[in-house]
């Protein structure tokens, strides 16, 4: 990436220093990409910028299902899905949230009466801009 007085910076190893990037801000970021990789920098509230992936990975597994006495009843069976959410706070104080997209959806519970659903088996995301399922 071109710096100051025509200096090349390299974002990450293994970066090609003749990639062109392109970059678009925001009131709370900047977005860049070279059509091989794409980070978002946004300010976490500390004045710099923190660079992350451009975009979040999606769960790889379905959430399991089991059962525990309770008070719902379906008449028709549910299925569940959960994403990885990155939340961060901007400098000028507003809290921003990124949803990623959905993990595979659970099989079905089929009816149930008196029962709690329980989700099981919620995979943790390696990525260090997830803070949330």
């Amino acid at each position: 990436m071109p710096a100051g007085g025509g200096a090349v910076t390299i974002l990450s190893q293994g970066e090609d220093p003749n990639a062109t990037w392109f970059f678009e801000t925001n009131v709370f970021g900047l977005y860049g990409s070279n059509g091989i990789h794409a980070y978002r920098f946004v300010d976490t509230g500390n004045g710099l910028l923190a660079k992350f992936n451009w975009g979040i990975q999606a769960p790889a597994a379905a959430p399991t299902l089991s059962f525990e006495a309770g008070t719902l009843t379906l008449l028709q069976g549910r299925q569940y899905a959960y994403s990885w959410v990155s939340k961060w706070t901007d400098a000028s104080g507003t809290q921003r949230i990124h949803v990623g997209p959905p993990s595979p959806i659970s099989g079905s519970t089929g009816p149930q009466l008196d029962e709690v659903v329980v989700l099981g088996d919620l995979q943790v995301s390696a990525d260090p801009q997830v803070t949330h399922l």
